[in-house]
């Protein structure tokens, strides 16, 4: 059995962009427009980087055991190996969001960690249903892993990272 969908989410990236605004004094003086200045996204990177780091020993470990229980494991192994995954994933997420990331990429983050989310409750929800097996589960939390691998990609572009 070949289990595509740990691989996706350990790639997801945070993402910055440039803002600009301008500025004025009183109504009776006006100064001209001065840009902001560009974030750092040589720091923003690293701090990114370093929430990656837990997030995707965690992604191999899940692929590993689950590659080693084969499409026979029951729902309740299943679990015991999607929890740790699906806990990561959640802390990455709070870390993402914690991120000093510009206005232009709050809402790309965003979209990120509502992916994971999906993600996340498609490796501890749905383990514990009757009639559970590896191929359906598979199947179904496969478009969520996609979806967290598109929005990781935008976040990436935004860091000026290359796409998964």
């Amino acid at each position: 059995m070949r289990l595509t969908v740990p691989a996706a989410v350990m790639v997801a990236m945070c993402a910055c962009g440039g803002a600009n605004a301008t500025q004025s004094t009183s109504a009776t003086a006006s100064v001209p427009s001065t840009p902001l200045p560009t974030p750092d996204l040589t720091a923003l990177r690293i701090q990114y980087q370093a929430l990656l780091e837990p997030l995707g020993i965690a992604s191999a470990t899940f692929n590993n055991r689950m590659l080693a229980l084969g499409s026979s494991a029951t729902a309740a192994e299943v679990a015991a190996v999607a929890s740790p995954y699906a806990m990561a994933l959640r802390t990455y997420d709070a870390a993402v969001l914690q991120l000093p990331v510009p206005p232009s990429m709050k809402v790309d983050v965003q979209r990120l960690v509502t992916a994971d989310r999906a993600l996340e409750s498609d490796l501890t929800g749905d383990v514990t249903v009757t009639g559970f097996t590896v191929p359906n589960w598979s199947q179904q939390i496969t478009p969520d892993a996609n979806r967290v691998v598109a929005a990781s990609n935008v976040v990436r572009a935004d860091l000026g990272l290359q796409g998964l």
